[in-house]
C-alpha cells in the first residue's frame, strides 16, 4: 500500500475503546469496522465512484465478502432506537455550554 493514513489521537482512543468492548486487539477490530461499513454506507455508491476498477473481484463493496467475520461487531452495535446514556447527555450539555461561552452573541445595532 502506497499510503498509510495515521489515526488522530481522538480516533485512536475511540478505536481502543471499541477494542476493549469487543475484547480484541485494535488491529483486528479496525478490520471488523471496515467489514461492517455496509451497515451505514451504500456499497453501490462506492462502486459507482470508484477510480480503481482493477480489483473489483476482490473488493468488499463489489463482492460483499467480509474478511474478518471472526470478530462480529454485533456485541457493540447500536440498537434500532439509540438510547442516550447519562454520560452522553452530560457531555452534550457541556458541549452546548462551551459553545455559548466560545461564541458570544453579536448584538444587533440596527
Amino acid at each position: 500500500m502506497a499510503y498509510t493514513p495515521e489515526l488522530s489521537p481522538y480516533h485512536s482512543s475511540t478505536l481502543r475503546r471499541i477494542s476493549w468492548a469487543l475484547g480484541k486487539p485494535m488491529t483486528r477490530v479496525i478490520d471488523s469496522i471496515f467489514d461492517n461499513l455496509d451497515l451505514f454506507i451504500d456499497p453501490g455508491k462506492i462502486c459507482e465512484k470508484c477510480r480503481d476498477k482493477s480489483r473489483c473481484e476482490s473488493c468488499y463493496f463489489h463482492t460483499g465478502r467480509r474478511v474478518n467475520e471472526a470478530i462480529p461487531i454485533d456485541p457493540v452495535r447500536r440498537s434500532r432506537a439509540p438510547r442516550q446514556s447519562e454520560a452522553n447527555i452530560r457531555g452534550q450539555k457541556r458541549i452546548a455550554e462551551n459553545k455559548k461561552k466560545s461564541f458570544p452573541k453579536v448584538l444587533n445595532t440596527k
